[in-house]
């Protein structure tokens, strides 16, 4: 078992098991957990398991539903060649789990959808890509925040050594994304990005500043440590969203928002 998919079966309950994901570098899930709760029914291994996300009712991936649908060839909940469905005696659970953190929770989830795989690769579908990643990745922070507040039974400890290891190379990539770095470009504090690569949106930006300043807080209270020094993004960014609430025109807020990701560069020794 990869060390990033954790499970816990229930001792009384063989036919029940609860599993955690952890999202990988590069994509728009990195350093977030997500939850599964599994069912194995009485005529498994013939069928496959009956798998259900712990979706909080966000959609943060064309194959997870906001009401904990999974859609997936393995588990015969999605159509596909023969070979990707479900196959007694052959197909297994740790498939699944690989499947949903590989095929699942990628570094291009738009591309996910069937009505736009045909776009990967044009100028369009790509565009369209990067707005979905900048959606996901600010949904994938409210999985966080909801995690860190109510984490599921029997897995607290785990969520909260997660996240007082991950916190900081987190922040540190949420700060490069205020900067205008594409979300997944950053791995470890290190950006890995393309000249050619356009920059993040100014509204992505400014919500990103607002979720690390939600998280921050409570990343600190869970005994993440060097979180401290990110609470300045979260300050300047709902001081810039203020700003263009009140004002109402880009032409104006989108200076101030420049000069106020200077201050924050100047200001914290991020």
């Amino acid at each position: 078992m990869p060390d990033t998919i954790f499970v816990r079966v229930y001792e009384g309950r063989l036919d029940l098991l609860r599993a955690v994901i952890g999202g990988a570098a590069g994509t728009p899930y990195h350093d977030g957990l997500f939850f599964f709760d599994v069912h194995y029914p009485s005529n498994y291994p013939d069928t496959p398991p009956l798998v259900h996300y712990h979706a909080h009712n966000l959609r943060l991936n064309p194959n997870l539903y906001n009401c904990g649908k999974v859609c997936l060839s393995l588990l015969n909940t999605w159509s596909g060649r023969k070979d990707e469905m479900w196959t007694p005696n052959k197909s297994n659970m740790l498939q699944v789990l690989l499947s949903i953190q590989a095929l699942v929770l990628n570094t291009k989830p738009y591309f996910n959808e069937p009505g736009w795989a045909s776009s990967a690769g044009t100028v369009h579908g790509e565009k369209s890509s990067q707005k979905y990643n900048e959606s996901t990745f600010i949904l994938s922070c409210r999985t966080i925040l909801y995690t860190l507040k109510n984490p599921p039974k029997h897995f607290e400890d785990y969520v909260l050594g997660h996240f007082r290891l991950r916190a900081h190379p987190f922040l540190l990539a949420c700060k490069a994304y205020i900067e205008g770095v594409q979300v997944g470009c950053v791995v470890e504090g290190v950006q890995d990005v393309d000249e050619g690569q356009t920059s993040s949106s100014s509204h992505f930006k400014s919500e990103v500043g607002t979720m690390a300043g939600n998280l921050v807080p409570i990343f600190i209270q869970k005994g993440a440590k060097n979180c401290e020094q990110f609470v300045c993004l979260g300050d300047a960014f709902r001081l810039a969203k203020a700003n263009y609430t009140n004002i109402f025109k880009k032409d104006f807020y989108e200076p101030v928002q420049d000069q106020v990701a200077a201050a924050v560069s100047l200001s914290c020794p991020c």
